[in-house]
Order: C-alpha cells, then structure tokens, then sequence
C-alpha cells in the first residue's frame, strides 16, 4: 500500500487541483483516520476538565498539506498548549499565581509558578501512527478508485 502523501501528490500532479467531490468524499475518511489517536489523546488528558473536550482534529487536502491534525481549542482550553510542551523548553512551563496585589485590592500576578509537562497528543500519535496511516491511505485509495484514478 502506498503511503497517502505519495497518493495526493500524483492526484495533484494528474488532475492540476484535487476534485472537489473528491476532497468531499476523503476528508470526513480522514476525520474517521484520526479518531483512534484524538481517543487516545483524550484519555491521556484525562486528568483534566477541559483538555478532553477542546481536542479536536482537522483534515486536509490542499497542495501543501494532506492528512489531518489533531488540535486543541486554545479558548476552551488555554492550559493545553503549555502541557502538552508547546511553546515551553525543557520539561517544565512557568505560569502566573494570581496573589493578592497592591492595597486597592486589584489583582495582580506577582509570583510565578513551574510546572511539569503532561504531554497527551504526541504520545497518542506516536502509539496510534501506524494504523492511522494504514486507514488514511486506504481512504484516500478507495475515493481515488472511485473517481477512476488507477
């Protein structure tokens, strides 16, 4: 079976821009692809009361990008990027503590915190790459099939 990168790029290359009927057909395929790593990258979240329900994936099929990605709905979950290492080095992140503040009782963030990364995406990418390649290459074959593409 063909890796579904190799699969898109040749329908580029036949057809000049992909069919719109095909992108229709594939993308909700690819959204199926994904569910067995966005499941495991909302358990893995779990400890969270958020996290788990802002993960959310998004599928493609431009020139430059095909397959999907798993993201994390940054207003409803602000704390996700940060956990899951995004944008921090090493293994830990610093937040603001919201203290007390000045006399006129305002708030302010004074103190700062550290705290350790809990990744929960890239793990369950990593467990979960090989069959979600394996189902996105199949659906991308079959629309490909049906739209007389050999």
């Amino acid at each position: 079976m063909s890796d579904s990168s190799e699969i898109v790029a040749r329908l580029v290359e036949d057809f000049g821009k992909i069919p719109l009927e095909f992108r229709q057909q594939v993308r909700p395929e690819l959204k199926r692809a994904a569910d067995s790593v966005v499941q495991d990258a909302k358990k893995r979240a779990s400890w969270s009361s958020r996290i788990p329900g802002a993960i959310g994936v998004r599928a493609s099929l431009s020139k430059k990008r095909q397959g999907f990605s798993i993201r994390v709905n940054q207003d409803r979950a602000p704390h996700g990027r940060p956990f899951e290492g995004i944008g921090t080095r090493g293994n830990t992140f610093r937040h603001p503590v919201f203290g007390t503040g000045d006399r006129r009782g305002a708030h302010s963030h004074d103190k700062w915190a550290e705290q350790k990364k809990r990744p929960y995406i890239w793990p369950a990418v990593r467990a979960n790459s090989q069959s979600a390649r394996e189902a996105v290459a199949q659906a991308v074959e079959k629309a490909a099939r049906i739209h007389g593409w050999k």
